[in-house]
């Protein structure tokens, strides 16, 4: 094994038993009928928990997992949520069907070839016009696309069907989803009601859906008036216990530690997954044979330097100049309460709290009480200190 900066499987996947055999039993459980709703900081793992269980169920003979990460649209239109849905859900299907081609590759078939490989296809006649019509809905004109969403849930609960399946919906990011947009207007909130109306009609269908920001994912599937509100079975998904931590380490470094180093690792990555991966990977390149805390220390003031300042500042720049100040006053002097950003900022804490509100609503900092935020990365926090220092 090696280390990752990607999500991680099978022999990589490290910790996280319970959740995901709860989700396994949860969907392959014929008498409930309820997905889950993962929260979690970002890069804490949660995507990795959604395809080791979609790697577990691949082939079950009762679930088909098909999993969409919403941050993974090219553009944030509804056509294009559409169209990666359709093709997730009809590649899911294919080794059912033994379709020997994906969704992708369909598409470029002549339409002979396409409709000799439908008839070969196990499948009736009836599906399999309309996984034609599903696939060639971009040939057609004035596209009603809140009935397009109809045609891809129904096509996923008429392949369910046909096959005696469940289809088990995985959405990462589903509160991004908020973003969608249709000719230039956003119209998010109306698809994710729309999603919701659709999902209580379906019998072979169940969604779960992840999200990074706890305020965002309060407004599809946890304050009262959300669209999923008491729908989905809700799981934080906190980082790894330090146990959890060392055990990555070993299996992955290629050489042996002290105990302090692997404190060490633990306490800078703050046991998110990503982090731990990428101090490891640091120190793997240094192909010691014994890692000292000194070694970790380094590793991880070079990480900061490098890829996370590739992964932190395009973040940081999307900031207005008022929120950059405010994070890095922040880092930079340890506040953490309205009055003492406000004190050390020399503002007046009205002023300073209209800007804290939107960094919640952008998920860089978590509100933990009245007048009290943290971040909600604490690494991006770290970053910032070292380049404000």
């Amino acid at each position: 094994m090696t280390f990752t900066m990607l999500p991680v499987k099978g022999k990589n996947f490290i910790d996280r038993k319970e959740i995901v055999t709860e989700i396994i039993n949860t969907l392959c459980d014929k008498q409930i009928f309820m997905g889950f709703a993962l929260y979690g900081i970002r890069r804490v793992g949660k995507s990795s928990i959604f395809i080791e269980v979609q790697r577990r169920l691949d082939g079950n003979g009762f679930v088909v997992p098909v999993y969409v990460n919403a941050w993974d649209l090219t553009e944030e239109t509804v056509p294009e949520f559409i169209r990666v849905l359709r093709n997730a859900i009809i590649d899911a299907y294919s080794p059912r069907l033994g379709l020997k081609y994906k969704a992708e590759e369909l598409l470029q078939l002549p339409i002979k070839f396409f409709r000799d490989t439908m008839k070969s296809a196990t499948i009736s006649v009836t599906l399999g016009e309309d996984i034609e019509a599903i696939l060639k809905w971009g040939e057609r004109e004035g596209i009603d696309y809140n009935h397009l969403i109809d045609e891809v849930f129904n096509l996923a609960e008429n392949l369910a069907k046909e096959t005696d399946t469940r289809c088990a919906l995985l959405i990462d990011e589903f509160p991004s989803l908020i973003e969608l947009k249709l000719n230039g207007k956003k119209v998010g909130e109306p698809i994710i009601k729309k999603i919701r109306t659709i999902q209580e009609r379906k019998k072979h269908v169940i969604i779960s859906i992840s999200g990074s920001i706890r305020k965002t994912l309060d407004l599809v599937a946890i304050s009262s008036g959300s669209a999923f509100y008491k729908q989905l079975i809700l799981r934080e998904i906190k980082p790894l216990e330090p146990e959890y931590t060392k055990k990555l380490i070993k299996e992955n470094l290629g050489g042996e530690a002290t105990n302090d180093a692997y404190d060490r690792i633990h306490e800078l990555s703050s046991g998110i997954p990503f982090y731990i991966q990428a101090i490891g990977k640091k120190l793997r390149e240094l192909k010691k044979d014994i890692i000292n805390i000194e070694d970790v220390d380094n590793a991880f003031d070079t990480f900061l330097g490098e890829e996370g300042t590739l992964i932190f500042r395009q973040q940081f720049k999307q900031l207005s100049p008022k929120e950059r100040l405010i994070v890095k006053t922040m880092a930079r002097n340890e506040v953490y309460s309205l009055s003492k950003i406000a004190r050390a900022m020399k503002e007046n804490p009205t002023n300073i709290g209209w800007f804290l509100n939107d960094l919640e609503d952008k998920g860089v900092l978590i509100k933990e009480g009245p007048g009290r935020y943290r971040f909600m990365d604490p690494i991006f926090k770290k970053w910032l200190h070292q380049k404000t220092s």
